[in-house]
């Protein structure tokens, strides 16, 4: 919703974001319907396109969405495992 909002506010078609972005606008039909899944390094270039911070997009998601949970994996390194978490 985000996307196709501020997209409007630009006055900008679907087909020009989808050029700044380097993807066809159906992708960007897509991405507004929440059709598809849009990766971190494809939001980046939206941001970017949209002339917004990439937070824009998650402004107003409650704190715990915007993390996930805590992460916590295990990693052998020499024969020691290591816990690693995200904070």
């Amino acid at each position: 919703r985000k996307l196709r909002r501020r997209r409007r506010v630009l006055g900008m078609t679907q087909e020009e974001v989808g050029r700044r972005v380097g993807v066809r606008f159906q992708q960007i039909q897509k991405y507004e319907c929440a059709a598809n899944r849009v990766t971190a390094s494809r939001l980046f270039c939206l941001a970017q396109a949209l002339d917004v911070p990439v937070n824009y997009f998650f402004d107003g998601l409650p704190a715990n969405d915007r993390l996930g949970p805590p992460i916590f994996e295990a990693i052998d390194v020499g024969g020691d495992p290591i816990r690693k978490t995200n904070a």
